[in-house]
């Protein structure tokens, strides 16, 4: 078979088959003249163009000499930074979509949420400070028909209504403390204790402790109490426990109470009026006196010293005060049955 062979016209340098471009100049093959006949270079380009060309150099333009529709056309490379920049700009399109500012509500829906939370907020703030009112001024009539309103029932009202907490004895002999008047029992009880700690109230209000005959126990600690309103508390005969920690009272108001033989226990602690003439005053209205708590107070060894003349003083806590060690052994040896705390 013959080959066709070509002279390029610009150097005339010779160009074989299958070589698309000359190589000492670069001029495509197209415009170069044909070295042979035409009847055999006809029939070469026939032949030729049922065979696969090898891979080469990719070019955009196809030789003149070669049909557009017998030779496979050469793939599109692409090359790795078009590749790259490709990807760079669909991913920088992803994330301007992805940033892309949400529509923003209306200012006027923020504010009408904020009105009716707020119209909450009052309106259950109002509701509170209306219920609170009516427990705390609720009449004491206020009772059942079939409810006898006898001093006992009365004076519980009270306390429970000022936030205190009240012991009540039942016909049955078992005792009940209430915090509340609704939880008040129907049958009749009378009160045997009444615990007013920390509830700041006005000591005129006290005379009903004339009319609890079965009051044991009183606590009126750190409740404002001072010397005006001793000889309302000396009207509650059968005391037995007495505290008046934090309060006010001088020696001139325990001066007011009546010798009480049924006293046992008696606390004055964090106390600054409590001196040594609160204990002479004392020894003398509380001869039985069992349990003394005094501490952070006043007291010094003269004061001290005259526990000696309650026999069956058994407790005495003195921490905070000016009471020497040798007071308290002194104590000790006359009280051997006494324990003394500092």
């Amino acid at each position: 078979m013959p080959v066709t062979k070509s002279v390029c016209p610009s150097c005339g340098a010779e160009i074989r088959q299958g070589m698309l471009r000359c190589r000492e100049c670069g001029r495509p093959r197209g415009t170069v003249s044909s070295a042979t006949n035409a009847a055999s270079k006809n029939s070469v380009s026939i032949k030729r163009s049922s065979k696969t060309i090898p891979p080469s150099k990719p070019h955009s333009r196809t030789p003149d000499n070669v049909s557009s529709e017998s030779s496979p056309r050469p793939k599109a490379v692409v090359k790795p930074q078009e590749r790259r920049k490709t990807v760079v700009s669909t991913s920088r399109a992803t994330a301007q979509r992805r940033q892309r500012p949400q529509p923003q509500q209306p200012w006027y829906r923020s504010m009408v949420v904020l009105v009716a939370a707020a119209f909450l907020c009052c309106a259950t703030a109002i509701t509170f400070a209306m219920s609170f009112q009516q427990k705390r001024l609720a009449p004491v009539e206020v009772l059942a028909d079939e409810i006898v309103l006898t001093p006992d029932r009365a004076a519980a009202i009270w306390v429970v209504d000022n936030y205190g907490v009240v012991t009540v004895e039942m016909e049955s002999g078992t005792e009940l403390k209430f915090v509340a008047r609704e939880h008040l029992p129907s049958e009749p009880f009378r009160i045997v204790a009444i615990d007013l700690w920390h509830q700041h109230i006005e000591g005129s209000e006290l005379i009903f402790l004339r009319d609890l005959a079965h009051l044991r126990s009183l606590d009126l600690s750190h409740s404002g109490i001072a010397d005006e309103h001793m000889h309302l508390i000396g009207q509650a005969t059968n005391l037995n426990r007495l505290a008046l920690r934090g309060g006010k009272v001088t020696a001139e108001g325990y001066r007011q109470l009546p010798l009480n033989l049924n006293m046992t226990n008696f606390t004055a602690s964090a106390n600054k009026e409590f001196t040594d003439e609160s204990i002479s005053v004392l020894a003398e209205r509380m001869p039985n006196l069992r349990l003394f708590l005094c501490a952070s107070t006043q007291v010094t060894d003269k004061g001290f010293a005259q526990l000696s003349t309650l026999p069956n003083l058994r407790d005495v806590r003195v921490q905070k005060t000016e009471v020497s060690d040798e007071a308290i052994e002194a104590l000790k040896e006359q009280l051997p049955r006494c324990k003394v705390t500092k």
